[in-house]
């Protein structure tokens, strides 16, 4: 009997050992990984999504996020996102600008980029466009009886070294920190596993694909001067 129990001790450590060394081996992988994409790949909109499959698993960020919304009067605008996580902390959204030069980027008005060659862009704001994603979600979750998500937007500047912005903010960050912020804000424990797991499938099931063309950012362009 007391053997018995010894054995099924070492089991146990043997079991905890195993899956603690493969913690570890994963995480030095995914930062390798994510040195090499810092190293060597152009800092844009698919450079911020592979960083984030590379550190957190691509099963776990859902990207190009197009949500339909349907109303009285019909269909209004999808709710969009370029990428978005389900965690322990609750639901992060996440806008990127992957765009270069000076950047008008007012708190609720449009954001207006000055590039190199004088032209002007007007993009859809992102703060305004992840909130919109946010109240859609929240309706969604409460029909399958999730309540009291916590939401966190999150706008990325993919290109931080070639935008000059306007504003700071404190949900706008850039390609240099993005990891710290989100693991920052995954630290506080919401949701348990099984409840990620399920917030993330009411989620998927509500997704329809985006089109080819990304034409929910930009709206027009103009020559400067």
């Amino acid at each position: 009997m007391k053997n018995g129990i010894i054995a099924l001790v070492v089991i146990a450590l043997v079991i905890i050992i195993l899956i603690f060394t493969y913690k570890i081996v994963k995480n030095i992988n995914a930062q390798k990984e994510v040195d090499a994409l810092y190293t060597t790949h152009k800092r844009n909109k698919m450079f911020i999504i592979r960083v984030l499959d590379a550190a957190f698993g691509k099963g776990k960020i859902l990207k190009a996020v197009r949500i339909p919304v349907r109303t009285k009067s019909g269909l209004s605008e999808p709710a969009t996102a370029d990428a978005l996580m389900v965690t322990r902390a609750g639901i992060i959204i996440i806008s990127i600008f992957g765009a270069a030069g000076k950047l008008d980027n007012p708190q609720n008005e449009p954001w207006r980029l000055l590039d190199q060659i004088g032209r002007v862009t007007t993009y859809e704001n992102p703060f305004k466009k992840n909130q919109y994603m946010i109240e859609v979600l929240k309706k969604i979750l409460r029909k399958d009886g999730f309540h009291n998500i916590t939401f966190h937007s999150l706008v990325v500047i993919a290109n931080s070294d070639g935008v000059l912005p306007k504003y700071t903010y404190r949900d706008m960050i850039s390609d240099k920190n993005i990891l710290e912020e989100i693991k920052s804000i995954t630290i506080e424990k919401q949701l348990s596993f099984t409840e990620i797991q399920d917030v993330q499938a009411t989620v998927k099931k509500n997704i329809i694909p985006s089109p080819k063309t990304n034409v929910d950012a930009t709206a027009h362009h103009t020559l400067q001067g």
